[in-house]
């Protein structure tokens, strides 16, 4: 069963996938296509360092956090996948002249 903790993470990662899916979709700047994933990107670094060099159950609860976020690099990434499908998609078919 989902409780309260587990709904929470599922609830933020599928918020990020759909930030991440909205942002390629709509947005023109690849810059700005970027910042959601760059941010989990740079956040999973840090977590993986500063769990590194502290000691004890610190290093535990640093690991948890890096491998949350390392899951949202993963949405983000699948949301860039689809994205990636729908353009190939579009691009075949405007060769065909079906679109």
């Amino acid at each position: 069963m989902l409780d309260k903790d587990n709904l929470l993470l599922i609830i933020c990662l599928v918020v990020v996938f759909a930030i991440q899916l909205v942002l390629c979709f709509k947005v023109k700047f690849l810059i700005i296509k970027l910042l959601p994933i760059l941010a989990l990107f740079v956040a999973t670094i840090a977590f993986i360092i500063i769990m590194l060099v502290t000691t004890g159950w610190d290093a535990i609860g640093y690991l948890l956090l890096a491998l949350i976020t390392g899951i949202g690099v993963l949405v983000c990434g699948f949301a860039w996948f689809i994205w990636g499908v729908y353009k190939l998609i579009k691009r075949k078919g405007a060769k065909n002249g079906d679109a």
